[in-house]
């Protein structure tokens, strides 16, 4: 039933049934299909459910999460497939679904979407909206900057460590961040979410671990995901299938010791400047990188605040007329500015994913050691994922860094997951009570 459900989903879906082209950047819509692969698990359900082994969970995918699409490749003579799943049966009758889904052609809400409607068409529910395809419409096509995929990528030994933070934690880290703004009369400041509470001790984290290196980066970033769908001036609903996001970027000074205040309001500020306006601008082909000034330069001259110490250049002002992918990423590379990047799965709705077991209890999301800068650019950085766990009312915290800083300086004590390279995908791992897990993943 779940192969063909997913047949039917994809007649909807029909671009995830196409195949990506690289060298032309298009995706060919040409009824391909997709691979399904069913898989016997020699263990018992119970043995894998809250796991935090990383590789035992990429064996019930259908290939590896390491940006290495090969064994698809070969099949479609080097055009990479746009989903794949897998199911895995356990010794014990327990199911788990294995998916994957190319961020090239959707984002976390368009993959919620996806397995939506198909959980939905394996109930014969149809509920679901269908999807709509009118990204064109809503942002024309245009000209970008060229750049290599290889640009700023690094070989170094990825760590994944996870954190996990209680309701009194993450009450107290929100109180902390609060510091100040009781009473103030600045309209424009408000009290951080748990999500900017959270972002911004990591923040402070990274910013020690920054400090401690022999030559630290004049810039730290941090830039977080932000779905804007919701923020249009004519505002779009969630099944309508793309890539419906940009980043909102805080800058501050590497060398400075900002208290948690600080940097909340910073991320607090960056993200609900991501408004219509800003939105409609990007739109319209003007500056897609909010704050590249700050990103590329650091505060200027002019701005107030703690970071003002920051000296502008001739040559970082010649970095601010020039705003692409590229000029972006040789900055990094330079080592004149870090980035930190944030995506949260906080309420995020794959706990309505129903495939006629009831909704799912328990999620988990794996950290990946890349940053989307902007038009696809890839470089590798240190990432942070957040995401709720219903049933122990916890907010879970996975960081990707390089294993040397990891081991130059002590961020914070937990396990460790060594991966080898920047990791391209997503794995979220959805468990049901009564029949398994499903596990999903993006490219």
């Amino acid at each position: 039933m779940l192969k063909i459900s997913l047949a039917e989903c994809l007649s909807e879906y029909y671009p995830l049934a196409g195949t990506f082209r690289d060298e032309y950047s298009v995706v060919e819509c040409n009824d391909e299909g997709t691979e399904f692969i069913e898989a016997r698990v020699n263990c018992n359900l119970s043995q894998i459910i809250g796991t935090s082994n990383v590789k035992l969970l990429n064996q019930l995918l259908p290939f590896e999460p390491t940006g290495n699409w090969g064994k698809l490749k070969e099949k479609t003579d080097g055009r990479e497939m746009l989903v794949a799943a897998q199911a895995n049966l356990f010794r014990c009758g327990g199911l788990a679904i294995g998916v994957c889904i190319s961020h090239k052609i959707a984002d976390r809400t368009s993959v919620v979407a996806f397995l939506n409607s198909w959980a939905s068409t394996r109930e014969n529910a149809n509920i679901i909206p269908p999807p709509i395809f009118d990204s064109a419409k809503n942002s024309p096509p245009r000209e970008m900057p060229r750049y290599s995929h290889d640009t700023g990528i690094t070989n170094k030994t990825i760590v994944t460590k996870r954190f996990i933070f209680d309701s009194s934690s993450i009450q107290a880290l929100k109180n902390q961040a609060s510091n100040g703004i009781i009473g103030s009369l600045d309209e424009n400041v408000k009290f951080p979410t748990r999500v900017e509470a959270v972002s911004a001790l990591i923040w402070r984290r990274v910013l020690a671990l920054y400090r401690s290196k022999p030559k630290a980066a004049k810039i730290c970033v941090a830039v977080h995901a932000v779905n804007i769908r919701q923020r249009m001036k004519l505002p779009v609903p969630n099944h309508t299938f793309g890539n419906y996001g940009t980043v909102a970027i805080a800058p501050v000074v590497s060398t400075s010791d900002i208290n948690i205040t600080i940097l909340a309001e910073k991320l607090n500020k960056s993200i609900r400047n991501i408004n219509a306006d800003y939105v409609e601008n990007v739109i319209k082909g003007g500056n897609n990188m909010n704050g590249s000034r700050s990103m590329l330069l650091g505060p200027s001259k002019n701005t107030a605040g703690p970071d003002n110490n920051f000296e502008e250049s001739e040559q970082h002002q010649s970095r601010l007329d020039d705003h692409s992918v590229e000029t972006t990423v040789k900055a990094f590379s330079k080592g004149d500015l870090e980035v930190c990047n944030f995506t949260s799965w906080c309420r995020c709705p794959v706990y309505e994913v129903d495939f006629g077991w009831g909704n799912p209890e328990w999620s988990e999301v794996f950290a990946v050691a890349f940053a989307l800068l902007a038009a696809g650019a890839v470089i590798l950085t240190l990432n942070v994922l957040l995401l709720d766990n219903v049933i122990l009312k916890v907010v879970v915290v996975c960081v990707a860094l390089a294993w040397s800083s990891w081991a130059a300086y002590p961020f914070m004590s937990t396990a460790v997951n060594p991966r080898r390279k920047a990791l391209t995908l997503y794995p979220v791992v959805l468990m049901y009570v009564s029949v398994g897990f499903l596990i999903i993943a993006i490219d």
